[in-house]
């Protein structure tokens, strides 16, 4: 993304005012862009609270898988071990199936209070592999006490991606554009960076966060 983009830590204000769709935007403002291979792209997760009381201790949680031929399972333990109930941490993740940590060194946020109509912004820095395939995916998992996600899911160890975006509002989806480093870049060098990603949920719900 251009300097004038670039936010280490932003917030609902600096991700909401650029639509994803505008090529350029004004700075002080995120500019959705493409990731590139090889370099470190900037994800973000907004968190919105509809609700009537405060969200506390927000659990979120960012893979990334390869789409090409679909999108892979979650691992078999997901539910139970990598974002078990009632926890504010992450726990390992399978990552034979093809799903991977966005950070794996700092896979979960907690985000401590979410308040009705102020949406809070957490961000992951992803790593993006040199072989990552164009058409990828990134997938956003959020919990907290105070709404816990349905049980349904964890009795009947749902991983189907398919099932769980469009019925759970806690779980969004980001179609991704893989895209190699300019040919200009490379030759100069520039490789390191920040691609900011919005990564929305496409269903509405009146529940909190």
């Amino acid at each position: 993304a251009p300097k004038k983009n670039q936010i280490a830590d932003a917030d609902h204000v600096e991700m909401q005012t650029c639509p994803i769709s505008v090529a350029d935007c004004p700075p002080g403002t995120l500019r959705d862009a493409n990731p590139q291979r090889g370099k470190t792209a900037k994800v973000y997760a907004q968190v919105t609270n509809t609700g009537l009381h405060p969200g506390t201790n927000v659990r979120v949680v960012a893979l990334f898988a390869e789409a090409s031929t679909g999108l892979p399972l979650l691992p078999a333990d997901f539910w139970t071990t990598t974002f078990p109930a009632g926890s504010t941490t992450c726990g390992a993740l399978d990552t034979s199936g093809g799903w991977n940590f966005v950070e794996s060194g700092n896979p979960c946020r907690v985000i401590q209070v979410v308040n009705p109509d102020t949406p809070e912004v957490v961000g992951f820095n992803w790593k993006v592999p040199l072989g990552q395939a164009e058409h990828s995916c990134i997938l956003i998992v959020t919990e907290s006490l105070s709404d816990p996600l349905d049980s349904t899911i964890r009795a009947t160890n749902e991983r189907r991606v398919s099932r769980l975006v469009p019925n759970h509002h806690q779980i969004s989806l980001r179609n991704l554009h893989v895209v190699d480093v300019p040919a200009a870049l490379m030759a100069r060098g520039r490789f390191r960076g920040f691609e900011p990603m919005n990564v929305v949920n496409p269903t509405k719900s009146n529940a909190p966060v």
